[in-house]
């Protein structure tokens, strides 16, 4: 199993549910967005190459797929359903992520890739999203419930007609190119305006529920993800919402491809040229966690060269916290400590600094729980400005969220707006220092 796999089996649960069994034809989808330009059937038809009965029973399927009716024909035209309006809008982001797709595979000319949008088909393409996001032909198809021969034949006819070579021979097996991969993630953005068109229309006619995955870093999976989704299931009965947590790169990659929804994290740098859009929701003020009865916990001035002589628990090297933690000690000319346990988990981080003396860094919100139950206390450092870092809501510069998602998203700006009016004391009494969170 592939990393992707054990840190995000669950990111794939809505992409699945597409790709490998309801995707629908892509020749359906294609009518239906001729019709809704205004094609008559007979011009839809020739402009297929299909006859128009095969044209009608196609609308026919892509209707059943969505469980209404898309279009009402009549002597003067064929028009539009409310919800045919609303995959309307869909299907064109369908296309428009299809041609880039396209677009970015190198050597074609224009021809060439009109010709490969009209050639390739939705196996096709559930076949390289399950090969691409499982590594190879037999785990793809066993995810999937596709036969091995079945999707080796489709990814091995795609391959021809595009003209590029997606799968290499190395010495693990045979495995998806880099140019697979980019071209799958746009697929697979692809299939996700199909599952927001379904969510949008059932929602319509109330008949079904929607599908919401959040990507939520640690202190977003603490306090603040679970409290708007709980307030959010309340008002939107059955309808479904999926955590993920994992390392941003990995939260930040299934984004890109449509398999979350948004992601809630700490600020990053340089992310707009991969198509992610930062939005602040709060700044998370930073504080010193460590035990009662620790030998600083009534230390009326705590400075740094006092938190130099005591063991760490640290976040990963590369973490915008760990950035705070080095930066806390390199501004008073100080190495930071070379004694310390890398931890990312506060579960485990608590049990380290209950059973020593070690400190941590960390925000008053995160670890709201401890310091409430008084497990752990906190305190700020004198004669220095709060460390703050700023907490962001990460969308895709492309997302068209339902009205659901932006339901979702709207309590949590709401929520963010209160956290840092929010006190996290223990029960009986503050903790020494400031506690602001």
């Amino acid at each position: 199993m592939t990393r992707s796999q054990r840190q995000n089996t669950s990111t794939m649960d809505k992409i699945q549910n597409n790709s490998a069994q309801l995707i629908p034809n892509l020749r359906h989808i294609r009518i239906f967005g001729l019709l809704a330009e205004g094609r008559t059937l007979t011009a839809a038809a020739e402009e297929i190459g299909l006859s128009q009965p095969a044209v009608t029973q196609g609308l026919s399927n892509l209707e059943k797929y969505f469980g209404t009716d898309l279009c009402i024909r009549q002597r003067t035209g064929t028009f539009l359903t409310d919800s045919g309006e609303i995959l309307k809008k869909r299907v064109k982001r369908v296309f428009e992520h299809l041609m880039e797709a396209i677009a970015e595979l190198p050597g074609l000319d224009r021809r060439e890739r009109a010709r490969i949008e009209r050639s390739i088909t939705s196996s096709q393409l559930q076949a390289l999203v399950a090969i691409t996001e499982y590594s190879s032909f037999s785990a793809g198809a066993r995810a999937t419930g596709i036969a091995v021969p079945t999707i080796h034949r489709a990814a091995r006819d795609l391959e021809r007609i595009v003209g590029q070579t997606f799968f290499e021979q190395t010495s693990f097996g045979i495995k998806p190119t880099r140019t697979a991969a980019r071209f799958a993630q746009k697929i697979q953005l692809a299939f996700s305006e199909l599952e927001q068109a379904r969510s949008e229309i059932a929602a319509l006619h109330g008949t079904g529920t929607g599908n919401i995955t959040v990507g939520a870093m640690p202190l977003a999976r603490s306090h603040l993800a679970p409290q708007a989704i709980s307030i959010f299931c309340r008002e939107n009965k059955g309808h479904r919402v999926a955590i993920v947590e994992g390392p941003f790169e990995t939260l930040l990659h299934d984004l890109k491809r449509g398999a979350i929804d948004f992601l809630i994290g700490a600020a990053r740098r340089d992310l707009a040229s991969q198509g992610v859009i930062q939005s602040h929701l709060f700044n998370d003020p930073l504080s010193i966690l460590m035990r009662p009865g620790h030998p600083l916990a009534d230390v009326e001035r705590l400075t740094v060269d006092r938190l130099k002589e005591f063991p760490w628990v640290a976040p990963r090297a590369d973490s915008p916290l760990r950035r705070h933690f080095d930066l806390m000690f390199e501004e008073k000319g100080l190495t930071p400590p070379e004694d310390i346990v890398e931890c990312n988990s506060l579960s485990a981080s608590r049990v380290l600094l209950m059973n020593d003396d070690r400190l941590m860094l960390l925000s008053d919100a995160q670890a709201r729980y401890e310091l409430r139950t008084g497990l752990l206390l906190s305190r700020h450092l004198a004669n220095r400005e709060e460390t703050e870092r700023p907490i962001m809501l990460f969308t895709r510069r492309d997302w068209h969220p339902t009205f659901a998602q932006q339901r979702l998203v709207d309590i949590i700006k709401r929520l963010a707006l209160e956290e840092p009016q929010k006190e996290m004391r223990p029960p009986g009494g503050s903790t020494r220092g400031p506690q602001s969170a």
